[in-house]
């Protein structure tokens, strides 16, 4: 909220107003929806019976899913089980990936206007953050195809609890931090090097996954310019 709406560049907020959930104005009372510290996907929310992952959806995978409906309907074909996805895999999207794996290890990473990455070789291995190994495939790698790095639209793989974890998983295993001879502290501080070429983790790592997530949350800010987070809910 202070980002938004009271210390970007481009702001022009003199009284400093931040948006509230009632608002009496000359026409009447607005009501607009209020903040909340937990993040909730739909499915935490309302009742759903299937899910397409995508952002968006590929189309022949919305038709291929509207085939298996109008085939239940007119033909009593039996529809998939009740919270399945459809319209994806069950490999990663490395595995559906053509860029070429060299078993490369970095000192840093990149945002994408830092480098121009080279056309056939993975791009994680280049320092672009790639959350192809710990993303659901299914889009064909159509984002890594052109030099960009998977985001995760498509959702963690089966049996994975926390995709941003399982991402990090796979980014120690091309990052160089030294040798097992370093010096403790020597290691740790390379460690923390790696982590600070990335801008936003929690944003980068969980862009379409933090409600499902270990984290579960949003970061709140108590006070002014305080960063603090809230105590978590009891579930």
């Amino acid at each position: 909220m202070n980002t938004v709406f009271l210390e970007s560049i481009s702001t022009q907020n003199n009284d400093n107003t931040i948006p509230q959930s009632q608002v009496q104005v000359p026409e009447g009372e607005l009501h607009i929806p209020e903040f909340f510290p937990v993040v909730k996907s739909l499915d935490q929310v309302v009742d759903v019976d299937y899910t397409i992952p995508g952002c968006p959806p590929e189309a022949h995978q919305i038709g291929a899913v509207i085939d298996v409906v109008i085939s239940a309907l007119k033909n009593g074909t039996a529809l998939p089980p009740k919270g399945a996805i459809l319209g994806a895999n069950k490999v990663a999207v490395c595995e559906e990936c053509i860029l070429e794996k060299q078993e490369k290890l970095i000192q840093r990473f990149y945002r994408p206007y830092e480098i121009a990455p080279q056309a056939s070789i993975c791009l994680l291995e280049q320092g672009l953050v790639c959350m192809g190994p710990a993303t659901r495939g299914g889009c064909g790698a159509l984002c890594p195809k052109v030099g960009m790095g998977c985001r995760g639209c498509y959702g963690p793989l089966d049996g994975v609890e926390d995709q941003g974890a399982r991402f990090l998983s796979a980014m120690a295993s091309v990052t160089d931090v030294g040798t097992a001879k370093d010096e403790e502290h020597t290691t740790e501080k390379n460690i923390q090097a790696v982590m600070d070429s990335v801008a936003d983790p929690a944003g980068t790592f969980y862009r379409f996954s933090l409600s499902h997530s270990l984290l579960n949350r949003a970061r709140q800010t108590n006070g002014a310019g305080k960063g603090k987070m809230n105590e978590p809910h009891q579930h």
